[in-house]
């Protein structure tokens, strides 16, 4: 959730509770050497205290701190602290009906698991608060000592000074360990918006067809628009349009307006994630202006994905955009400028619908020098499986062509006997013979099977033809036994 520093401390404390958790419950019961009931003479597994109970305990009473500390969504919260308080108050009575341990080993479990959740708490509070972690929060400040009205945000792989005076807001990206790896496991690359000049005028072109999709659908461009990008010395600063008003609590407030424009981006082959409802994290990409429109503030990504967008599925991987980070479906996007040509001139105008399909094209280069300067090993992957095992379209194709094998097996005979009878190896006589044969039922049986092999023969390459052929001949054998 962009939160950097809690989940850092979080991470901390979770591993700790999960350390005290198995260290207690053998230390502990190594320690007290107590069976469990109904146990044989030579059963030495210690019971004492529950590790189940502690762990439940102490995990999901930190969970119900997190929600209540961070003042979760009424409609959220309440059902899960219930969730939470029955999986806490029901672990201890089902140890015990399992027999698995003594009314006091479940006690025990209680007691310390509620001891180590306070002190997991006090631990967590402390280094929320604590200067000496500052520094893994904000690595560097775009803060200007001369802009007292100057604003600082972070996301999960950026910085950005908002400048309200100056009207912009300047991103620096700063990605952290975690997200440079998933993209060069990804991709086999460096993390495109830090250095990659390519990459950062893709998202100037993206974000203006974006900007056109918008003002077809609501009447007005709502997209904020770049206004340079700042080279420092190999370090980009992407500076973009300063967009006044409110942040945006939660998805649920926005959820119909999120859904309306994914489904329109989707449709023209945009990426779609920065403003997908199913996107815990897309309400924190809009701001709502004090007129009350929703302006969208960010279309980049931060991390890659290796899930396809819906509807873009077979065209993404048919062009190798696997994993997906900022891809664009360009077949799908100039088909939907050529299907919607008269409702998008009749909202952009002429002039505005030619700013369209020119943005589209520049951005189609860029798009096209970013991805080249990548090695991206599992897109060839993809793209390559794709062409060689297109099974959607080979399986319409052998349809079709199997469904016709009787008459590609006559089409294959009569012109051999056509060519004899041209040649004067056969009579007409014994032509017209061959051909009456040949159209006979007893033939056409065998024959539809030998046009199943011509047909595969033609479609399918070695080695798939032949193994292919050899089941279909397998598959006649055995309904025969």
């Amino acid at each position: 959730m962009g939160k950097t520093r809690e989940a850092l401390i979080f991470g901390i404390v979770g591993v700790t509770i999960a350390s005290v958790a198995i260290l207690g419950d053998y230390t502990l019961g190594q320690i007290v050497t107590r069976g469990r009931p109904f146990s044989s003479p030579g059963d030495t597994f210690a019971a004492f205290p529950s590790g189940h109970v502690f762990g439940t305990t102490v995990f999901f009473g930190f969970v119900a701190f997190l929600a209540a500390h961070y003042r979760w969504n009424k409609k959220l919260m309440i059902p899960t602290l219930t969730l939470l308080a029955l999986g806490v108050l029901l672990v201890g009575p089902a140890r015990i009906y399992e027999q698995a341990h003594w009314p006091t080993d479940v006690a025990a479990g209680y007691l310390l698991g509620g001891l180590w959740l306070l002190v997991a708490i006090a631990v967590y509070m402390y280094l929320h608060d604590a200067k000496w972690l500052s520094s893994l929060q904000k690595t560097e400040t775009l803060l200007d000592e001369d802009c007292p009205s100057c604003l600082t945000e972070r996301s999960i792989a950026s910085l950005v000074l908002l400048n309200p005076e100056k009207g912009t807001a300047t991103k620096v990206y700063q990605p952290p360990f975690l997200v440079r790896v998933i993209y060069w496991l990804a991709f086999q690359a460096r993390f495109p918006y830090v250095a990659n000049q390519f990459a950062f005028k893709a998202a100037i072109y993206r974000r203006k067809v974006a900007g056109k999709l918008t003002q077809h659908m609501f009447g007005k461009d709502l997209v904020a628009g770049v206004l340079s990008v700042n080279d420092n010395g190999g370090k980009y600063e992407f500076v973009t349009e300063f967009i006044p008003g409110e942040k945006v609590e939660n998805d649920t407030e926005v959820r119909e307006y999120l859904a309306q424009v994914s489904e329109t981006f989707s449709q023209a082959g945009l990426s779609v994630w920065q403003i997908n409802p199913h996107n815990p994290h897309a309400h924190t990409n809009l701001i709502r202006t004090p007129q009350g429109d929703l302006k969208i503030i960010d279309l980049e990504s931060a991390l890659a994905t290796p899930f396809l967008p819906k509807g873009q599925r077979r065209s993404a991987m048919k062009a190798g955009n696997f994993p997906v980070f900022d891809d664009i479906d360009f077949p799908r996007m100039r088909a939907f400028l050529a299907d919607n040509a008269a409702s998008l001139e009749a909202s952009l105008g002429p002039k505005g619908l030619a700013e369209l399909e020119h943005s589209v094209g520049h951005l189609q280069e860029l798009i096209h020098s970013w991805k080249a300067s990548d090695l991206r090993l599992w897109g060839r992957l993809a793209k390559w499986t794709y062409r060689f095992f297109n099974w959607k379209a080979t399986y319409t194709t052998s349809k079709a062509a199997v469904s016709g094998a009787d008459a590609a097996t006559q089409s294959f005979f009569n012109a051999g006997i056509e060519r004899w009878d041209r040649e004067g190896r056969l009579e007409t006589a014994e032509s017209d013979a061959l051909k009456g044969y040949l159209s006979s039922r007893e033939v056409n049986v065998a024959m539809r099977h030998l046009g199943v092999h011509l047909v595969m023969s033609a479609i399918f390459r070695f080695p798939i033809g032949s193994a292919i052929r050899f089941l279909w001949t397998l598959s006649f054998w055995l309904n025969s036994k």
